[in-house]
C-alpha cells in the first residue's frame, strides 16, 4: 500500500505564489498506534480514534496484525523525495511519531528523509510527546502533540489525570526546539483551557470528532475558553472544516517563529 495519501486534512493546505492551492498529503512510513484512545463527546457518544476506524475498515488489509501494532515501512521513505512540488506532509494520518513502541532508529531514519527533501514541511502529532525528546528536529519540520483523550491504553483517564497529563504535555512540548511546535485538540472533548495559560505554543488546531459521515461537535463552551484562552496569548488557531461553529479566522503559523 502506498503511503501517500493526498488531501482530506484542510491544515495541510498551501497557498502558492500564483494563487492555486497545494492540498497536501500524509506519509506513513510508521503505521499503527497503540495507545487505544477513545472520546466520550457532549451528547455521550463513544468515539474511536478515526485511524483505527479506517485501519479495521477500508484499510483492513494493510493491518494484518490490526491497529495496535507497530509497522515499519522503509519501501515508504523515498516517497516524499520522488515529489517535486513543494508541500506539506503530514506523518501521522495513521501513527504516532512519538507513540510507545517506536524504535528511536526508526525516528531517526524518518528524520534523514525530512532533512533531504528541504522544499517540503513535515509535520508530526503525538499523544506522548516524551517521545520527541533527546531528537534533533530539521527547520522543516512542525513538532505537535494532541491533547489527552478520554480513554487511554484501555482505562478512562478522570479529570484530574487528563489535566495533569496536559500539564506534563505541555512541559515536555516547551523543551521541544522545532521552527514550530504545536497543539492539536482533534476532538476537543473536555474543557482544557484552564491548563492553556502562557502554554509556549505556536499553532493550535481545534476541532470536532469523526465517526465515518458523522461529526461530533464539542461543547461550545469549551471552545469559546480555549479560544479566548489562546487569542490572549496572540497564538494562531485553526478551526477544522469539521466544525459546525467556527467564530475564528484561520490561521497557519508563520515558518518565521523564533525558539
Amino acid at each position: 500500500m502506498n503511503g501517500r495519501v493526498l488531501g482530506g486534512i484542510d491544515w495541510l493546505q498551501s497557498v502558492q505564489e500564483d494563487g492555486s492551492i497545494t492540498v497536501g498529503y500524509s506519509w506513513n512510513p510508521i503505521a499503527g498506534c497503540l495507545h487505544g484512545c477513545k472520546w466520550r463527546m457532549p451528547d455521550g457518544k463513544m468515539i474511536k480514534c478515526y485511524a483505527k476506524v479506517i485501519a479495521e475498515g477500508l484499510a483492513k488489509s494493510a493491518y494484518p496484525q490490526g491497529f495496535e501494532y507497530i509497522y515499519w515501512h522503509p519501501e515508504r521513505l523515498k516517497e516524499p523525495l520522488e515529489e517535486k512540488q513543494a508541500a506539506k506532509i503530514f506523518l501521522d494520518s495513521q501513527s504516532d511519531f512519538g507513540a510507545t513502541g517506536v524504535e528511536r532508529w526508526q525516528k531517526e531514519t524518518v528524520l534523514d528523509t525530512v532533512r533531504h527533501a528541504t522544499w517540503h514541511t513535515f509535520i508530526s502529532l503525538s499523544k506522548n510527546p516524551k517521545g520527541y525528546l533527546g531528537l534533533q528536529f530539521p527547520k522543516n519540520m512542525w513538532v505537535g502533540f494532541s491533547s489527552p483523550p478520554d480513554f487511554m491504553f484501555g482505562h478512562e483517564l478522570g479529570y484530574a489525570q487528563k489535566a495533569r497529563k496536559l500539564q506534563v504535555d505541555l512541559a515536555t512540548m516547551q523543551q521541544i526546539r522545532a521552527s514550530v511546535v504545536w497543539g492539536s485538540f482533534e476532538p476537543l472533548s473536555w474543557d482544557v483551557a484552564p491548563y492553556m495559560e502562557n502554554c509556549g505554543l505556536d499553532w493550535v488546531v481545534i476541532g470536532a470528532a469523526s465517526s465515518g459521515p458523522r461529526k461530533y461537535q464539542p461543547n461550545p463552551e469549551h471552545t469559546k475558553h480555549l479560544i479566548h484562552t489562546l487569542d490572549k496569548q496572540g497564538i494562531p488557531i485553526w478551526m477544522k472544516d469539521n466544525l459546525k461553529w467556527k467564530p475564528h479566522r484561520q490561521e497557519n503559523p508563520t515558518t518565521h517563529v523564533k525558539r
